[in-house]
């Protein structure tokens, strides 16, 4: 298998994506912008910093920051872009501050140009797969709920007609059948009426 077209592929789908890039323009800020736009993605550069970061863009690549964390436009753990923390040469930066920023990247100055490529294939991937996670948590999430919804919706139609666990099923089927939604939609309904005529 030749080499040389997979080279390009990590590179493929940024085309289609925004990259805002919070950086002094100082040479080196003027590099990785080169570096950035040679992905053919959306770039925007803002400097200095705004105090709300993060919104409408893929990708947000930004100095490192003491206060970075509490200047993302999402909650901790709910990101809504890959984060990428430009370090400074120096080293200087705490640790625990950058931790708690949860960035899905790192580069480190001076930058280099596969470290810029190497922090854009992880960081995005990173991201991809949590915001997977998490779609997939909330799907979880919905189907507990449904499922609690349903047999305390059964519970209902067992007390009112005294009938078994079984034919309380299917009469919650049937209703459901007859007004065109589902199961679940149906008995939460049901729960929330319940709830709040008592």
């Amino acid at each position: 298998m030749s080499t040389a077209g997979t080279s390009k592929r990590p590179l493929d789908h940024f085309s289609r994506l925004t990259i805002t890039l919070i950086c002094e323009p100082d040479e080196q800020g003027q590099f990785l912008m080169r570096e950035l736009q040679r992905t053919r993605a959306n770039v925007k550069q803002r400097w200095p910093p705004p105090e709300r970061i993060g919104g409408e863009t893929d990708i947000v690549l930004c100095e490192y920051l003491p206060d970075l964390s509490s200047r993302y436009a999402w909650m901790p753990g709910e990101a809504t872009a890959a984060s990428i923390v430009l370090l400074p040469q120096a080293g200087q930066y705490d640790m625990r501050m950058l931790q708690s920023a949860l960035p899905d990247a790192v580069i480190h100055r001076p930058y280099l140009s596969q470290s810029i490529l190497t922090a854009l294939v992880i960081g995005w991937d990173h991201f991809s797969f949590a915001r997977r996670q998490r779609s997939r948590i909330g799907r979880l999430d919905e189907n507990v709920r449904s499922l609690r919804d349903i047999e305390r919706a059964k519970m209902v139609i067992m007390l009112e007609k005294n009938i078994s666990e079984y034919k309380a099923f299917n009469v919650l089927r049937d209703m459901a059948m007859e007004r065109r939604i589902t199961i679940a939609a149906l008995a939460a309904t049901l729960v929330d009426t319940k709830q709040s005529v008592s």
